[in-house]
């Protein structure tokens, strides 16, 4: 028994999930879910990328971070025998057993796999990109599985008014590598303003660069005018 269809449910809820990095074991589950209902233009196709991690963690906290239940709730399932690592019962005393991070444990039947590396997130308009909104406006709670949500964070944000790509990430490294200016990861944006545009001085502007600040640094951040076409801005 597989948690395939579960799975399927919470991908179907977040139906602009577009691009999940899987641990190389979880390719084979990860390419037999069913394609999951997505807006119009956006693709449906789930992508695989191997992300192996093989450092060692104690059994009862993997296993509570990846929602099976609290450490003491994970522990009487141990001793109920009811916890597998690689086909093998766990002892009943093996709570503080280290296991690989990037291993799959079966807890009474249910496969509890890693987190992906990287999910991304097609934002609509309207969603705030926090994972809770204590003004309950629309968030990003629904938006991952709920094995998912202890482990990965946005990358970033976007406006509440604004669409685009959200990334989710599980490696505070490589979310920094990611926001950070000083590593010129290039974005671009798809602006409507109001009035006229004059193109010339707009691309002299960006490419002048525009001044921002990051953990105390000052930093010039230089852009490229793609075009213009009518009040649209790219």
């Amino acid at each position: 028994m597989t948690r395939a269809s579960a799975f399927s449910a919470a991908m179907a809820r977040a139906s602009a999930l577009l691009l999940l990095l899987l641990p190389a074991a979880s390719e084979a589950r990860a390419a037999a879910l069913p394609a999951c209902s997505v807006p119009t233009r956006l693709t449906t196709r789930v992508h695989m990328i191997a992300a192996e991690d093989d450092r060692m963690v104690r059994l009862d906290k993997l296993l509570a971070e990846r929602g099976v239940g609290s450490r003491k709730d994970v522990d009487r399932l141990i001793r109920k025998g009811l916890v597998e690592i690689d086909g093998e019962v766990v002892n009943k005393n093996g709570a503080k057993l280290k296991v690989r991070w990037g291993s799959s444990p079966v807890v009474d039947g249910f496969d509890y796999p890693p987190p992906p590396l990287l999910a991304a997130y097609h934002k609509p308009l309207g969603v705030v990109s926090s994972m809770r909104d204590d003004q309950n406006r629309p968030d990003l709670s629904s938006v991952l599985p709920m094995e998912w949500q202890s482990t990965l964070h946005p990358v970033g944000r976007l406006d509440a008014d604004t669409s685009g790509l959200l990334l989710f990430s599980r490696d505070g490294d490589l979310t920094h590598k990611l926001l950070h200016p000083k590593y010129g990861v290039e974005r671009e944006y798809l602006a409507e303003v109001e009035g006229e545009v004059d193109e010339e001085v707009l691309r002299a502007t960006l490419a002048a660069g525009v001044d921002t600040t990051e953990d105390g640094e000052t930093l010039v951040v230089v852009a490229a005018l793609v075009g213009v076409e009518g009040q649209q801005v790219r």
